[in-house]
């Protein structure tokens, strides 16, 4: 009689699998970046409204949105740094740190989007004063 070798399901099996140091530094490097542009993206408007409030003139759509929802761009560099903790547990897979890795990147490129819209949005109104 022949014994067959036993061989565990593929849940019970140990990934061993982990992200390169090139990809872990890229991961650590876009969740400070997206993290610093959140948060300058946050302090952007505060240093501006007081300037808003001495012109008494209406402010463009863009401002008004961006001055009403500057308060969400603190959590938004908390959940960065979140993405960072997420890797650095081990009981993550493979597969979901590549997840999380090309998630930070998306964010980082994001972040940075944002952060040039709160620029822009924030000197439209002194632009338009100055003509």
């Amino acid at each position: 009689m022949k014994q067959e070798e036993y061989t565990p399901p593929k849940s019970d099996i140990i990934d061993t699998k982990r992200l390169s140091i090139y990809q872990a530094c890229i991961l650590v490097f876009s969740v400070l970046i997206a993290a610093g542009c959140y948060y300058i993206a946050h302090v952007f408007p505060i240093k501006f409204m007081e300037v808003f409030e001495s012109f008494n003139v209406e402010l463009p759509v863009v401002t008004g949105i961006v001055i009403k929802t500057y308060p969400l761009f603190i959590f938004l560099s908390f959940f960065s740094t979140v993405l960072l903790i997420g890797l650095a547990s081990f009981m993550i897979n493979y597969r979901n740190q590549l997840l999380i890795y090309r998630i930070a990147k998306i964010n980082a490129f994001l972040s940075f989007i944002l952060l040039i819209v709160v620029v822009i949005s924030m000197y439209l109104p002194v632009l338009s004063v100055e003509q």
